[in-house]
C-alpha cells in the first residue's frame, strides 16, 4: 500500500516505508563512485564491492591484519 510510503526521494520520487530504505536507494542510485581498484582502476560505490571485484576479477584476497609479532613481524 503506497500510504505506508513515509519517506520519498526528491530526484525519483519513489517511496519507502523507512529511514533504512531510502538511505540503501540513495547510496546505490545517487552516491558517487568512492572506491577504486587499484589493479584496473574500475570505480565502485561500495567497499565490499570492491573487494568481491578484487577477489573475483584479480584473485586478490582482503585479509583484515589485527597483531603482528614484535620478533618476526608476521601479521596475525
Amino acid at each position: 500500500m503506497e500510504s505506508d510510503k513515509l519517506y520519498c526521494c526528491n530526484c525519483t520520487a519513489e517511496g519507502f516505508s523507512n529511514v533504512f530504505e531510502i538511505r540503501k536507494h540513495y547510496r546505490n542510485f545517487h552516491k558517487g563512485f568512492d572506491e577504486k581498484c587499484k589493479i584496473c582502476s574500475n570505480q565502485f560505490r561500495r567497499t565490499d564491492d570492491l573487494k568481491a571485484h578484487e577477489e573475483d576479477e584479480h584473485g586478490k584476497k582482503t585479509e583484515i591484519v589485527k597483531m603482528f609479532c614484535i620478533h618476526c613481524k608476521k601479521g596475525f
